[in-house]
């Protein structure tokens, strides 16, 4: 099954839309350990995403708890133990796209972890190998009232990451604006420039200790949108290295792509390194959809590969059948 990003984004909504009618997801406060079993939320609604696959009851046959739909396009687990091969697997992705349409949509992340993916591109142009005058990249969020020159803003980031070492247009990248006087018409913009530019072809996903994704915090509605966004208290210590290690200087505040504008994403990669990771990835992938959890929201998505290193795999329960299953089944992740 292949989809144009407008046939996503129109199977994304109506998916989102269906699931979020769901009683069953966890209440407020509940951890990774007490989410709700797939199984409830399928015989509630037959008709969802895990009903069409594999929910924890099929386990103990051994298929894979992954497969989500009955053309056979499923969510891939890629565990490398090097981090640069995790990088080099991501630019691998971003290339196939880019060679299909030289004006692709790249949708970015921040933080440590896709950073090896950044440095890989760089490495491909730097070389000739890879071309990306022509991509159009949107950045997934930014911190509110730090300007684009601000050293912590996210835009300081990802021109010091990808638009200086590929050596690109910074009008290429559009960045939300963390200082605009009108925070809410600055969110409505950015869905527009994104639907405008024929939606995200291939975003580049990392995941919060709790699970957040982007800056949807635990408890981020699935349908939501870019909005503004108030960061956790765990969430604001964790990137405190960012800022001298000073929680004081974080901003409290962002403004954030919301996790039904990722889901509308042609196709999801999710790197994540480090044992900080662990749980989230783990509840993530063989946990049960639920708002408390945000990265589980990708399990409604068809085409998501998740680039994970041993560290950050280290809770799978199925590790050894993701590798088999990355043996045995021929382009798999690509």
């Amino acid at each position: 099954m292949h989809l144009t990003s407008a046939g996503y984004a129109a199977w994304a909504k109506a998916l989102v839309a269906q699931f979020m009618i769901c009683p069953g997801a966890a209440n407020e406060g509940s951890t990774f350990s007490d989410v709700p079993d797939n199984r409830k939320l399928t015989r509630q609604y037959p008709h969802s995403a895990l009903a069409c696959g594999k929910t924890s009851a099929s386990l103990a046959s051994g298929d894979s708890p992954l497969t989500m739909f009955e053309d056979g396009v499923s969510m891939r687990i890629i565990i490398q133990d090097e981090v640069d091969s995790l990088g080099s697997f991501a630019a691998d992705l971003i290339a196939e796209r880019v060679a299909e349409r030289p004006d692709a949509v790249i949708g970015l992340a921040t933080g440590s972890s896709p950073v090896p993916i950044y440095a890989e591109l760089a490495r491909r142009v730097s070389t000739g190998e890879l071309d990306l005058s022509a991509v159009r990249f949107f950045a997934l969020d930014e911190y509110v009232g730090l300007a684009g020159s601000h050293p912590m803003s996210y835009r300081a980031f990802l021109d010091e990451h990808v638009i200086k070492p590929c050596n690109l247009d910074p009008a290429q990248l559009r960045v939300l604006n963390g200082k605009a006087a009108d925070l809410v018409a600055e969110c409505a913009d950015y869905e527009a420039a994104i639907s405008a530019a024929g939606g995200i072809d291939l975003q580049i996903l990392g995941v919060g200790h709790n699970g957040h994704i982007a800056f949807n915090e635990p408890t981020s509605s699935f349908a939501s949108r870019t909005r503004i966004v108030a960061l956790t208290q765990q969430t604001v210590e964790a990137n405190a290295r960012f800022f001298d290690d000073d929680p004081e200087d974080v901003p409290l505040l962002a403004l954030s792509q919301g996790i039904g504008t990722i889901l509308e994403a042609d196709r999801l990669v999710l790197i994540a390194t480090g044992a900080g990771k662990a749980h989230a990835v783990h509840a993530g992938i063989e946990g049960s959809l639920t708002a408390n959890v945000p990265i589980s929201a990708l399990q409604l998505h068809p085409r998501t590969t998740y680039l994970v290193d041993e560290f950050a795999g280290a809770l799978l329960t199925r590790m050894d059948f993701y590798r088999r299953e990355r043996e045995l089944i021929p382009g798999y992740g690509h």
